[in-house]
This record gives C-alpha cells, sequence and structure tokens, in this order.
C-alpha cells in the first residue's frame, strides 16, 4: 500500500493527471472501473486476486504493466493484451513522470485528429516511445571507445577511435579525457613527422 500511495502522488504531481485513490486487488480495480471513466490504468502484476495482465485484458482503457517480472513471456503478454507499454520495478520517480509526460502526448495527437492516417498513427506511436537519457547516451559512447581500444590490441588517437565510432573527435576526446582521469585509460605522447605531440591512448 506504500509504494501504490507513493505512485499515486506521482501521479497527481504530473501536469494534467488527476488519480483515483489507489486499489489493491483485481476485484476492487473493477468496481472503481465500472464508477468512474478512467483513461490510464497502472496495473501492478502480483495481486492477491490474480494478475495485472488479466485485468489489463478485460478493462476498455490504456494500461501500464509495472512489474518487477522481467520475463520475455509476461512482457509479450501484457503487450498482447493492450498494454501500451511495460514500466519495470524498480524506478525513480522521475521514470514514471516520463512515462506519464509521454502518454499525454500520445493522447493529444489521437484525441486531436479528426481522421487518422498512417503517419499521424506513427507519430502518436512514437510519442510513447521511451528517449534515451544524456546520461544513457554518454556512457553508450564511452563504453563504445573503451570497446575499440581493447579490441585493438594498440595505442589509438583520438582521431581514429572517433572514426572508428563514428563520433566527432571533439566528442572522443571529451571522453577519453574523462576515462584518463578515472584511470581506465593510460595516455601516452606520440611524436609525428610534424614535431606536434599526438595524445595515444591505451587500455
Amino acid at each position: 500500500y506504500r509504494v501504490a500511495d507513493l505512485h499515486t502522488e506521482i501521479v497527481r504531481s504530473a501536469p494534467g493527471f488527476r488519480a483515483l485513490p489507489p486499489v489493491g486487488s483485481i476485484r476492487a480495480a473493477r468496481e472503481a472501473l465500472a464508477a468512474e471513466r478512467v483513461d490510464l490504468l497502472l496495473a501492478d502484476q502480483y495481486l492477491p486476486d490474480g494478475c495485472g495482465v488479466d485485468l489489463i485484458r478485460a478493462v476498455d482503457a490504456d494500461s501500464l504493466l509495472i512489474t518487477a517480472d522481467r520475463s520475455p513471456q509476461t512482457t509479450r503478454l501484457a503487450l498482447a493484451r493492450g498494454a501500451l507499454s511495460v514500466v519495470y520495478k524498480p524506478f525513480a520517480a522521475k521514470d514514471l513522470t516520463a512515462r506519464l509526460a509521454q502518454y499525454a502526448r500520445h493522447r493529444r495527437i489521437l484525441d486531436g485528429a479528426a481522421d487518422m492516417d498512417q503517419d499521424l498513427l506513427d507519430k502518436a506511436l512514437r510519442a510513447l516511445a521511451a528517449p534515451r537519457s544524456a546520461e544513457t547516451v554518454e556512457n553508450a559512447t564511452l563504453a563504445r571507445l573503451l570497446e575499440i581500444l581493447r579490441g585493438s590490441g594498440e595505442g589509438l588517437t583520438a582521431s581514429r577511435l572517433a572514426d572508428a565510432a563514428g563520433v566527432s573527435r571533439p566528442t572522443a576526446q571529451r571522453h577519453l579525457a574523462a576515462a584518463a582521469q578515472a584511470g581506465s585509460v593510460r595516455v601516452e605522447l606520440k611524436y609525428g613527422s610534424t614535431g606536434r605531440p599526438e595524445h595515444v591512448y591505451r587500455v
């Protein structure tokens, strides 16, 4: 119940959303859904009298499944029964807030349309897609640079690493400088024919 109350507060604090009091069973959820029209259902997978995917299938509302079950079977079943997406526990409040904002964009696109066409539908579906955070992109870039370094078996310059990773030279240099400061890579100076030294990076 404490976790349900936390989720309720997150929904209440999201712009444009109003949360009904949380309920703890499928039976109570069905009673609440019968009493008031609901746009979006947040259903936990494990409830005392059944599974969230069964509730999702039985209601006429958009839904998100919230679960710690990361099995592909449960995910596929949730999507097949009508869930817009699955939110895996544990998650931060900002993650659920971001999902709600995506759903609001999705609904604005659908509700503002006089007639649907394929481009509009694709736009509405893209609105539900979770964007990669800036931190995730940064970590992925550094991981790619380190992977190339490990595979090369030799020291590489920032220019060569940037070309291999498909990123700009300044981006590669920024990540490599941070990795060197953290001790993940070693930096050496290499003097070329022009006399200007180049930084060579090794794992």
